[in-house]
């Protein structure tokens, strides 16, 4: 573990060679904030963990500048960044003892509040627990158009040396498209239920891991507006941004961009599969720009409207739970803001041991159900469909096979009668692989309506039902312009504004119902919708109008 941090250390400090002293280049002080997080996560695996300390420090300094890169202050944060990696190195290369370095590292998170106003939490030695996470936020700014990068001159570089190169990307693009085809149903939950931050935090692992991931493979642009939303969502998390219609569509533009961005690599990593060795090309830029200038100015906005306390920290809530100090008590001890307030509670009085036990539960994580699947490709479900229906008919030949009449045969006719009821069982669960639900397609379609209503004026729901039943994934893939142009014509055309509504007597929302379900021997997918119906006056003045009827 030490010898990857040291790694990870290295890379960071030829980074802080290259960069702007004055961290002014948003993109790149991104990329030096997402290495910082790397390093930060894996201290707290190693000991001793007042080291993660320094690099908590690192990464809430970057988040300044990614907020606002005009302080001036850039080569101090480069200056204690360095300082910050020797200090780990020398620890965990053996070169010095902790305590050798203690007075350093005490001059160092000192630093970090006399010039960044950076409270650094560290933890004490021995507990076993990794420090949390700083209470209070990082500071924002009006945003600056001048401080701000839209990624031009620094697009994606894509350097393919061989197949396996192909198949990382190809699993990155897999693997993002997946996640990011779950943000708008995310989003639409969240637009019923602002309160919920179940829904919040899965929205933040994905900006989170599609960052990570992006940026270990030198995605910039897709690295730095991921970092962007996911400081967003945060502040959502911490209770200091309410999420509304304003953030949802922050949210549903990045989504779409950051599909575009993977719609650009999908097509250079065509290109470059084809060119092999060695390829290298650049893809089209993003222009991330307005995106993230939207998040500042929500930020800035936000910070700006919210002048009470964020309240107590969770272990403090914890810790009243758990009946181990006294509300009054806990308001004393956040009080003084030098210490952490576990530190502040045992030295009041507090038993070590209920401290300890509540870190353990602050820091325990729930869970994820995670579905044991394998991804195919679906040319190979193909390839084997079609040898196993080679298979049944090779099966139905030898059992019609006259040499099986005889009564000296009979036990190798019996024999083949149960291969036969294996056959058909293999053939039965090859047709179900490519059986998948329409619950992603219709998903699609929320946002469609959505927006559609926003755009004409109307209030619209759009109810689904049905969205389990499963057909083909090739027809799958042919159902998506049929709906999405029948929707568009249900919404524009069929359903009526509010204002003819109510004078109709009807509710002033419309309904649009979406379902699917087997009929027969076939799936009937169904469009319905509460509207104005058809105008037959109308329809038939435009047939005689294109010579159809006279």
């Amino acid at each position: 573990m030490s010898a990857q941090i040291i790694e990870k250390l290295d890379k960071l400090a030829m980074h802080l060679m290259m960069i702007d002293e004055y961290l002014g280049d948003l993109l790149q002080t991104s990329e030096a904030s997402s290495m910082a997080d790397e390093v930060k996560v894996l201290l707290a695996s190693t000991e001793p963990l007042q080291l993660v300390g320094i690099f908590d420090g690192v990464s809430q300094l970057f988040e300044k500048f990614l907020l606002d890169s005009s302080s001036g202050k850039g080569p101090d944060a480069i200056r204690l960044t360095n300082e910050g990696i020797n200090i780990v190195k020398d620890v965990l290369g053996g070169t010095s003892a902790f305590e050798d370095v203690k007075d350093k590292f005490n001059a160092l998170i000192g630093e970090f509040k006399s010039v960044f106003e950076i409270e650094v939490e560290v933890f004490p030695v021995g507990s076993g627990s990794v420090p949390p996470a700083p209470k209070k936020p990082v500071e924002t700014v009006p945003p600056k158009e001048e401080a701000k990068a839209d990624g031009e001159g620094k697009r994606t570089e894509l350097v393919l040396l061989d197949e396996n190169d192909v198949e990382i990307f190809d699993g990155f693009l897999e693997e993002s498209s997946e996640s990011l085809g779950k943000v708008e149903d995310y989003l639409i939950e969240l637009e019923e239920d602002a309160k919920n931050m179940e829904i919040v935090n899965s929205l933040f692992r994905i900006f989170h891991s599609l960052k990570g991931a992006a940026g270990f493979l030198g995605m910039t642009e897709v690295n730095f507006l991921c970092h962007q939303t996911e400081n967003m969502l945060d502040q959502a998390r911490k209770s200091m941004l309410d999420i509304d219609a304003e953030v949802i569509d922050i949210l549903l533009a990045s989504k779409d961009l950051l599909e575009k961005g993977l719609h650009f690599l999908h097509d250079l990593l065509s290109e470059g599969r084809e060119k092999l060795p060695n390829f290298r090309g650049e893809c089209d830029p993003l222009d991330v720009k307005p995106i993230v200038e939207l998040i500042d100015r929500k930020l800035y906005l936000a910070s700006m409207e919210d002048d009470d306390d964020t309240g107590p920290p969770k272990l403090g809530q914890i810790l009243v739970e758990q009946k181990a100090v006294s509300p009054a008590k806990l308001e004393a001890a956040l009080t003084q803001k030098s210490k952490p307030v576990g530190e502040v509670l045992v030295e009041m009085g507090v038993p070590r041991k209920d401290v300890d036990k509540a870190v353990a539960t602050q820091g325990a994580k729930k869970k994820e159900f995670k579905s044991s699947s394998v991804k195919v490709d679906t040319s190979k479900l193909n390839i084997l469909l079609d040898l196993v229906g080679e298979l049944v008919i090779s099966q139905s030949i030898i059992s019609q096979n006259k040499a099986l009449a005889s009564d000296t045969n009979a036990r190798l006719s019996k024999d083949i009668s149960e291969m036969a009821k294996i056959t058909d069982g293999i053939q039965d669960h090859i047709m179900s692989l490519r059986m998948v639900p329409l619950k992603q397609t219709f998903g699609k379609m929320n946002r469609l309506v959505r927006d559609l209503s926003r755009k004409t004026n109307k209030r619209v729901t759009l109810e689904v039902d049905g969205e389990d039943t499963e057909i083909d994934k090739t027809i799958v893939d042919q159902l998506n312009d049929p709906l999405v142009h029948i929707l568009r014509n249900s919404v524009d055309h069929g359903i009526d504004t509010v204002e003819e509504r109510i004078a109709a007597g009807k509710s002033p929302e419309g309904t649009v119902t979406l379902s699917a379900y087997h009929k027969g021997g076939n799936v009937v997918i169904e469009i319905k919708d509460d509207g104005r119906g058809l105008n037959l006056a109308k329809l038939k003045a435009k047939g005689v109008e294109k010579g159809f009827f006279t």
